[in-house]
Parts: structure tokens; C-alpha cells; sequence
């Protein structure tokens, strides 16, 4: 078996009194002409509108993937809207519903944030009497009939009401 010395440092190092070659700067002048400056700014600003380009196109698919969730979270809650009980359901989708309100607002610019803020607070703030179980079924449909009758607004049963409220706020998903 043969013993193969290491190297040592010594014999890697190359020589440090190098003179730099003559001709390397006739090499950098004979390469830096306009043509290649121009080239390269160029190439500059067309890498520059790409990644503007490209970025933009990635925020729009950031906005419209939240608007996809946004809307998938209001047609599943349209799609268990019961027939009676709208009380309950109110009250048991109403933090959800803040939470999806408050992330999709985020993505919407500033027009589109005050009228979602108002929505919200139109349908945070809505009358829990108007969406009782006694506004509900024959009794509800019995109130809106005499008031029809006696030439006043009838109220709109709870199921309507908080269905219009789904579509509004399904318009902010489109």
C-alpha cells in the first residue's frame, strides 16, 4: 500500500507577484461599446415591465382566489338556510360571517370596503324581532296579509330577509 502525500498550501498558491496581462484592458474596451450598453439596458427595462407584469397578474389571482372563497363561503351558507328557525341561524353564522367579511375585505379597494361596511352593519344591526320565529309560518304570513290589506309596508318573512342579505353580500365575491 502506497502513502499518496496531501498537498500542501504551498504548492496550491499560485504566485503572487502576477502582473495583470497587457492587453486585459483592450479586452474591456474592445467589449464596452454603446451596442452592448444599450443591449443591456435594454434588457434592463424589459425585466423590469416583466416583473411588474407578472406581479400584477399574481395579486389579481391573489384577489379573485379570495373572492372564489368568499363566494363559495356565502353560496354554502344560502345552500343551509333553513325554512324555519332563521333566529338560530342568524345567530349561529353571524361570527363566521364577520370573519369572511373582515377577509374579504382586505382584497376590495376603498369603495368596495365602505359599502361591505355598511352591509355589515345593516345586517349586524338587523331587528332580532323581524327574524322571530312568530314572523315565521301562518302567523307571519296572517300579519303581512292584514298589513297588505290596510295599505302598509308588510315586513318580509325572516327567510327573505336574510336571503336578500346573502345575495348583497355574494355581489362582493363576482
Amino acid at each position: 500500500m502506497q502513502i499518496i502525500p496531501k498537498p500542501t498550501l504551498a504548492i496550491i498558491q499560485e504566485p503572487t507577484n502576477r502582473q495583470p496581462h497587457p492587453q486585459s484592458n483592450d479586452l474591456i474596451q474592445q467589449w464596452v461599446t454603446p451596442q452592448v450598453i444599450t443591449a443591456l439596458f435594454v434588457g434592463l427595462i424589459i425585466g423590469y415591465w416583466s416583473h411588474l407584469l407578472t406581479s400584477r397578474r399574481e395579486t389579481l389571482n391573489r384577489i379573485q382566489a379570495a373572492k372564489d372563497v368568499f363566494g363559495d363561503f356565502i353560496l354554502d351558507k344560502k345552500a343551509s338556510l333553513p325554512e324555519r328557525g332563521i333566529l338560530d341561524f342568524y345567530d349561529k353564522t353571524k361570527p363566521e360571517m364577520r370573519t369572511a367579511v373582515q377577509r374579504i375585505g382586505r382584497y376590495l379597494g376603498e369603495d368596495g370596503r365602505g359599502r361591505l361596511d355598511k352591509l355589515w352593519t345593516k345586517y349586524d344591526k338587523t331587528a332580532r324581532e323581524n327574524l322571530d320565529a312568530h314572523q315565521e309560518g301562518f302567523k307571519g304570513e296572517s300579519a303581512r296579509s292584514l298589513d297588505t290589506l290596510a295599505g302598509l309596508q308588510a315586513q318580509p318573512p325572516p327567510r327573505e330577509i336574510v336571503e336578500h342579505f346573502l345575495d348583497e353580500f355574494y355581489k362582493f365575491a363576482e
